[in-house]
């Protein structure tokens, strides 16, 4: 693969992530709600067999909120079309981490800064995981990723141009630096 055609698989690719980045909020809700569920399964408080106990209950809601002893909120698991989503919120009731399985129904992992952007999104999708490092803006700045072809890097400046890449394929190892008008300055192969 010519390393223009890998620069122009990976700026789709950062494009993709972007716009799975803006629903992570979704996301990541869905691993919380199998994280709760989980220990009240293990627990014994949700058990479907009545017969393991008398005082064993089932505790059914579309909303479950977690809040502190002055009443704020801290954490939320809900679905959000059809998918859990497990929220949480600093003392300031800023949104600072989301966990679930938002963005067509695959995991994800969303950390927000102390204004609510995000700024780290973990996913795995259909093409394999994905680690994005965001800007204040909400836009990509770094990516890493793993594809069936192989594993990418990718840098990006504030204006969302590729600026530099290191992709290991089948083909073998490629880096490549471009300036801000996306014009190839070096690269290897």
């Amino acid at each position: 693969m010519e390393t223009e055609e890998r620069i122009a698989e990976l700026e789709r690719h950062i494009e993709n992530q972007n716009r799975q980045n803006r629903r992570m909020k979704w996301v990541v809700g869905v691993l919380g709600i199998a994280l709760v569920v989980g220990i009240g399964w293990r627990s014994g408080m949700l058990s479907p067999n009545p017969a393991q106990g008398q005082n064993q209950r089932v505790v059914e809601a579309e909303e479950f909120r977690l809040v502190d002893e002055s009443g704020e909120l801290r954490a939320m698991l809900k679905l959000v079309e059809g998918k859990p989503v497990l929220d949480f919120y600093d003392e300031k009731g800023v949104l600072r981490a989301v966990l679930g399985m938002v963005v067509e129904g695959l995991p994800g992992l969303g950390l927000y800064d102390e204004n609510g952007k995000i700024r780290v999104g973990l996913g795995v999708g259909e093409a394999g995981p994905s680690i994005g490092i965001y800007d204040e803006n909400e836009h990509t700045r770094n990516a890493l990723y793993m594809q069936k072809d192989g594993q990418h890097l990718v840098l990006v400046d504030e204006n969302g141009a590729v600026r530099a890449f290191l992709s290991v394929t089948q083909d073998g190892p490629s880096l490549g630096l471009r300036d801000a008008t996306g014009k190839t300055l070096w690269s290897a192969p």
